[in-house]
């Protein structure tokens, strides 16, 4: 990258949100009321003499001149408002570092320039030298000034973003609509989107956690060079509910960020390459009884500076059965039915249920759909008094 002239001071260091904010919420502003009144805006601003519309990571920059003309009998103020997003299909945020820019006047005053984080992209600010972001030019009446800007994509420009769009507006004065212009990154890529999902709704209770896997599928053209985010929320807070996640044969508890309601996941590597998918097995528990079942969204959604995926399910909360009442043994009997028989009484009440119930409990159990969750939900929780719990409750995932 050619040196900046010494008329051209680039700032670099802490990127001020509020600086950020301002500039963009300044643009969606004004924005409207270009739209609605187009030929009262004062200033024009225009996009030429692009070089060539490719840029190649880590290879050489393109150019193009914009140049701002004041249409008006008065002089108008002027702050350079670039803003610099990746590819419509892009996935992945950019950063300062991954682009390279450079803002230099050809008719127009000494000129300082800014580059803040905007995510998804990054806010190019120019303005006069020796000022600050919001320090305006004053466009004579009737005069036009025009810079040379100057882009490039770094070596680490994101591998799964193939384009670069520049709209050029004002952060300051009124402009009757922005200039664009595209540069397409090479090598091209192929279309597509980092995607996720959940296998299948969660049933809850206490004592009787539920299991679903989510999946992340980079079907987005490229490798992430990034590590990605992933949280998990709820549609509403529940006390006492936790998630955790499958890791080296063990469960672990996930990161907290809102008690009863999120958590983040582990990150998803750097390297996250084109056509490969991550999986996270998860487990919901309540330690707490629901005040009434009911059922909840659950969301999962991957940032990286931004939102890029997302994913939702379902969270049936039931309340845990009520332990039976000891079985009365009947006159006939020699000696008081035995805890597993009383757990598991046959249908008939008789004393026959302590051999014949528990095999065929555990069949039914294994051939129920979901309709008979609430009874399912009981029958596990007298079976968990036997030590068959964990059986029964495989059974279940593999049937479902």
């Amino acid at each position: 990258m050619s040196s900046i002239p010494n008329s051209v001071t680039r700032i670099s260091g802490s990127r001020l949100a509020g600086v950020a904010a301002v500039a963009v919420l300044g643009g969606t502003l004004l924005a409207p009321a270009a739209h609605a009144d187009s030929t009262a805006a004062p200033l024009k601003v225009a996009v030429s003499d692009v070089t060539h519309n490719t840029l190649t990571r880590g290879q050489g920059t393109n150019s193009f001149t914009v140049t701002v003309t004041n249409t008006s009998d008065a002089a108008q103020p002027f702050t350079g408002d670039a803003m610099v997003w990746p590819g419509a299909s892009g996935p992945s945020p950019l950063a300062a570092d991954q682009v390279r820019t450079e803002v230099v006047p050809l008719h127009a005053p000494a000129t300082d320039v800014s580059v803040q984080g905007q995510n998804p992209g990054l806010n190019v600010l120019f303005f006069p030298h020796g000022g600050t972001w919001n320090k305006s030019f004053q466009i004579p009446a009737g005069a036009a000034y025009s810079w040379k800007m100057t882009v490039g994509a770094a070596a680490g420009f994101p591998g799964n973003d193939d384009g670069l769009d520049i709209d050029v507006s004002a952060g300051t004065g009124r402009v009757a609509a922005p200039a664009d212009v595209h540069f397409d990154i090479a090598p091209a890529l192929p279309d597509g989107r980092l995607t996720e999902k959940f296998d299948g709704a969660v049933t809850v209770a206490p004592g009787h956690p539920g299991e679903t896997t989510l999946e992340l599928h980079n079907g987005a053209g490229g490798k992430f060079t990034s590590p990605l985010n992933d949280m998990v929320e709820l549609g509403s807070t529940v006390p006492g509910l936790g998630l955790e996640y499958r890791s080296g044969g063990n469960w672990v508890p996930a990161k907290t960020v809102v008690d009863g309601r999120s958590w983040l996941l582990p990150q998803v590597p750097a390297g996250f390459a084109y056509q490969q998918t991550h999986s996270y097995r998860l487990r919901f528990t309540a330690a707490q009884q629901p005040a009434a079942p009911r059922d909840l969204n659950v969301s999962s959604r991957v940032v990286l500076g931004e939102q890029i995926a997302s994913a939702q399910t379902t969270l049936h909360l039931k309340k845990a059965a009520k332990p039976s009442a000891p079985a009365t043994p009947s006159a006939t009997a020699s000696a008081p039915a035995s805890p597993t028989s009383a757990a598991v009484p046959a249908a008939d009440g008789s004393a026959g249920a302590t051999t014949g119930g528990s095999s065929p409990s555990t069949t039914e159990l294994a051939h129920t759909g979901s309709s008979h969750t609430g009874l399912l939900a009981g029958l596990a929780a007298l079976l968990a008094a036997a030590g068959a719990f964990l059986t029964v409750s495989v059974k279940r995932r593999r049937s479902a």
